[in-house]
């Protein structure tokens, strides 16, 4: 569970890099008329991982009570590949590799536009009691805990794929298409 947790934490690291110097009139900038623009992602990533910070600790709650078997670690790799096959499983962005933030006290966004920062800050915060929580799941008892959501009840590390895997499209698919439109302002 800590790998994936680290990789979410590398790839937000990620996305605050690529986004911290926007200027308000790229954050805002659409190319389609749906109307979504970088800014409108990185506020539903935010979104998204607090849904998972508040949600994931329901789950656990739930599942220990329910009468659950833990899984094998043979177990987990199949529903991470299950999840995989469902959702594909995009690449991760090269420059991931150089980021060496490991949790999310260590989130980093100095001299980033302005009208960020409260996002920013907010976004850490999230990631930061979310993970004071999977800290607090011994690996004994992640084994044993599931997270219920849309996707199906999955393993605790399918979760923190999930949203993972989420950012990442949003990233790709949105951020990434809007800023490469030859039409996106420069500074």
């Amino acid at each position: 569970m800590a790998i994936f947790w680290t990789e979410k934490i590398k790839l937000t690291q990620y996305i605050i890099q690529t986004t911290k110097n926007l200027s308000s009139k790229q954050l805002d900038f659409s190319v389609e008329s749906r109307g979504e623009s970088v800014r409108s992602f990185l506020q539903g990533m935010v979104a998204g991982d607090f849904f998972l910070r508040v949600s994931l600790p329901i789950s656990v709650g739930i599942s220990s009570i329910l009468p659950i078997a833990r899984q094998s670690e043979e177990d987990i790799e199949k529903d991470l590949v299950r999840f995989r096959d469902q959702f594909g499983s995009p690449a991760l962005p090269i420059g991931l590799k150089e980021i060496i933030t490991q949790s999310a006290e260590e989130l980093f966004f100095e001299d980033c536009n302005p009208e960020l920062k409260p996002l920013f800050l907010r976004w850490k915060r999230i990631l930061a009691k979310l993970e004071k929580t999977i800290q607090g799941l011994n690996k004994k008892d992640s084994l044993k805990y599931r997270y219920f959501s849309v996707i199906g009840i999955v393993s605790l590390p399918v979760a923190i794929n999930y949203f993972e895997m989420q950012n990442l499209t949003w990233l790709r698919n949105g951020i990434m298409k809007i800023t490469e439109n030859p039409n996106f302002p420069s500074q």
